[in-house]
């Protein structure tokens, strides 16, 4: 009769048997996945600005721009924790709390540095909105860009959290190029093609008027 061969007290409570299955933990995620529009949930067609199911190599460049800033933001969404809210209110209360018991020399050093950090983010602003539009408007040079600005409230578009990107998205609408049906290359093909009929034609007028001169002699 064949006996289960049992294992000492201390393995048992620390290895178990592998049976073969994952032993109903979650999927290991090893980043294998294909590189195109798809996003994780499975989902197919379009988003507002790309295409979902497309390779990035075979995207617009606005389109590429537009996969990149959600990919960084599925991302960003995924490392902020669940209780980020609750955090930050204790973060707070903390920080309230450590600076009741300053003295008024380090009260007045931390209202100091508190200024500059708010002067500096305040210079930093307007870089931060051209960097988005940029981003929306790449057919725009420099200084149409400039332009753009000149006469814009550029501090509208930030808030605590930093850019408003929504709302950057929402102004740069408006200002956007029109995407043609057709890829760079058929472009510069038909253009190839129409020059090649212009200098076939061109070629058969002068035949044409040559020959006529000619007979007129």
């Amino acid at each position: 009769m064949k006996t289960e061969r049992k294992l000492p007290a201390w393995i048992r409570f620390v290895v178990e048997p592998d049976t073969g299955s994952s032993g109903g933990g979650e999927p290991v995620d090893t980043g294998a996945g294909s590189d195109t529009g798809g996003d994780e949930s499975g989902g197919t067609g379009e988003t507002d600005s790309f295409p979902v199911d497309t390779p990035v190599k075979d995207m617009t460049p606005e389109q590429q721009v537009a996969y990149w800033k959600h990919q960084a933001r599925k991302h960003e969404n995924r490392a902020r924790p669940k209780n980020f809210d609750e955090i930050v209110a204790k973060a707070e209360k903390f920080d309230e709390l450590a600076k009741q018991q300053m003295s008024d020399n380090e009260r007045a050093v931390e209202e100091a540095k508190a200024v500059a950090f708010a002067e500096g983010r305040k210079a930093l602003v307007p870089s931060l909105v051209r960097a988005e539009l940029r981003a929306e408007l790449p057919h725009l040079s420099a200084g149409q860009l400039d332009d753009l600005l000149e006469n814009v409230a550029v501090e509208k578009f930030v808030t605590d959290d930093g850019v408003d990107v929504e709302r950057v998205r929402r102004f740069a609408k408006p200002f956007k190029q029109p995407v043609e049906s057709a890829n760079l290359f058929g472009n510069v093909m038909s253009k190839t093609r129409e020059r090649k009929e212009s200098a076939g034609d061109s070629i058969a007028a002068y035949r044409e008027r040559e020959l006529a001169r000619y007979k007129a002699k």
